[in-house]
């Protein structure tokens, strides 16, 4: 990813940062309408929910430069979701 890349992402989410709850929570919305079943998932409250994929999201901006330490815990939180759902939810 090149410099202007990085800051432009930067920018992006700078620009949406007072409407980044709102926004998640549309995402959600629409996630759910697509498929009911995935919303089993999610333990947490919604507001909740996307309060925290906000926050994780603001990590990964901040950590452009230095994605590498993400890795790890990337890689966990895709795995969890897939060990907890249903099988065959995952092969669509």
């Amino acid at each position: 990813m090149t410099g202007e890349e990085k800051q432009f992402i930067r920018n992006s989410f700078d620009a949406i940062e007072d409407f980044a709850q709102p926004m998640v929570m549309l995402f959600y919305g629409k996630l759910f309408a697509l498929d009911a079943s995935i919303r089993a998932m999610f333990k947490a409250p919604m507001k909740d929910q996307a309060a925290k994929l906000v926050g994780r999201l603001q990590v990964a901006v901040d950590s452009l430069d230095d994605l590498e330490p993400l890795r790890p815990k990337l890689s966990h939180k895709v795995a969890a979701p897939r060990r907890r759902a249903a099988p065959g939810n995952w092969e669509r």
